[in-house]
């Protein structure tokens, strides 16, 4: 077997502690970046970023996924000879349970909470899903919807904001969303451990980083 294989068939890479920079520019400008890709798309990039850009600076995380998983940052930054509790302190979190509680979030408090921690960038992690699964598609979840886009183009012209959109459905909300986007990705997971060691990274037996590609 091709020693640059493992037996899952992913490749190994040098520079998978840079793999962020699929989602974002170092430093990010100011704009809307969106990123969409499959299922794992938001457990990959919270570990992606969380190596490429923590502990040295701040992100502030907007978990409308539910996916945001201390164990798999900590991990990840073990991997990287980082310390884990460092890089998880450099993650300020907020996690809204509603549409609308997203919309408030994002039009009230997302701006005050990057300047008041320095955080380099903000993510919303699976802003879709609140929508789309919202009981009620009626005026006041789309009005919802309205004011949350705008709040997004007004945040963008001040900070770098990266929505995560994991399998997108062609809804209206997932087409305006990328409407509106300035930078629109579809990365190539470069992932911290073989797809049998589950949530974290692993280091080879020399101590170097163990990063994987889809060969």
């Amino acid at each position: 077997m091709d020693p640059t294989y493992d037996r899952w068939g992913w490749r190994a890479r040098g520079d998978c502690g840079s793999a962020g920079l699929q989602l974002l520019p170092r430093p990010p400008k100011p704009g809307l970046y969106a990123a969409t890709g499959d299922r794992d798309l938001i457990s990959w990039s919270l570990r992606a970023l969380a190596v490429t850009f923590a502990p040295e600076n701040w992100i502030v995380w907007i978990d409308a996924a539910n996916q945001f998983n201390a164990h798999w940052v900590a991990q990840s930054a073990r991997a990287f000879h980082k310390d884990s509790k460092e890089v998880l302190r450099s993650f300020k979190y907020a996690r809204p349970f509603t549409a609308f509680q997203l919309e408030t979030m994002v039009n009230q408090k997302l701006l005050p909470a990057v300047r008041s921690s320095r955080a380099l960038f903000a993510v919303i992690a699976g802003p879709l899903w609140l929508y789309e699964e919202a009981e009620d598609q009626n005026y006041s979840t789309r009005r919802s919807f309205e004011l949350f886009t705008g709040g997004l183009r007004r945040l963008s012209k001040q900070l770098a904001v990266l929505l995560l959109l994991p399998e997108p459905k062609p809804t209206s909300y997932y087409h305006e969303l990328i409407r509106i986007a300035d930078h629109v990705v579809q990365p190539r997971p470069v992932i911290l451990s073989s797809p049998a060691v589950t949530g974290g990274g692993s280091i080879h037996p020399d101590g170097s980083p163990a990063c994987y590609r889809r060969g």
